[in-house]
């Protein structure tokens, strides 16, 4: 109705200079591809055995890309001690886990090239950054049922390790015509769901409760 009024409120800078912040941050260099993978909570939606499955795919997934290097970024309910242990449970000691203290999702996202999920709200501030979404479903879940956006075309939805690799190959070229269908698709497919920014959410609340 109104607007994303924290998207609205943070001043966005050029992408290269929050590239270039958030990459030094993370002794990362500047010709690497950074995927950026959103972790989550276990809970009865979405179990442990469906977080492991999801991140040890993501991982493997990333390998297999030449230059590319993925970041997974704790929940803002998750802590990240808790995803560094499961990460060490499941063999994986090498990759990058995110400090929520220290990067915002707002600066995280201008930085990344594909944002890979699995029903995360994310979707909607990555679209909203130019950013495609790959929505990771390891069982066939109906995740449309807890995001409707999904099958609208809000993010490519993948049920194996290969779709996942196939996909991540074109979405992390920005100007590769399937890239830029799928963008489309899904700024459309969020329009139904949320305002684009244009400075007047904050207004527009105001305006509703006065």
């Amino acid at each position: 109705i109104t607007g994303d009024p924290s998207l609205e409120n943070y001043q966005l800078p050029k992408p290269s200079i929050s590239r270039d912040r958030v990459f030094s941050k993370l002794g990362l260099s500047s010709d690497q591809k950074l995927i950026l993978a959103i972790s989550f909570r276990p809970n009865w939606l979405i179990p442990l055995l469906e977080k492991e499955k999801f991140i040890r795919w993501a991982y493997r997934a990333a390998k297999q890309i030449p230059g590319a290097v993925i970041v997974f970024k704790p929940h803002p309910t998750e802590k990240r001690s808790r995803l560094l242990e499961e990460l060490s449970q499941w063999g994986i000691n090498d990759a990058l886990v995110l400090d929520n203290h220290q990067f915002s999702l707002y600066s995280l996202l201008p930085a990344a090239l594909v944002v890979v999920q699995t029903w995360s709200m994310t979707l909607f501030e990555a679209v909203n950054f130019n950013r495609p979404v790959i929505c990771v479903n390891p069982f066939g879940k109906n995740y449309d049922f807890f995001l409707p956006v999904i099958k609208k075309g809000g993010g490519v939805e993948v049920t194996s390790l290969s779709q996942l690799v196939s996909w991540l190959k074109i979405l992390i070229n920005h100007k590769n015509p399937l890239t830029i269908q799928q963008l489309s698709r899904a700024k459309q497919a969020i329009g139904k769901f949320i305002l684009p920014t244009d400075g007047q959410a904050t207004q527009r609340i105001l305006a509703m409760l006065s």
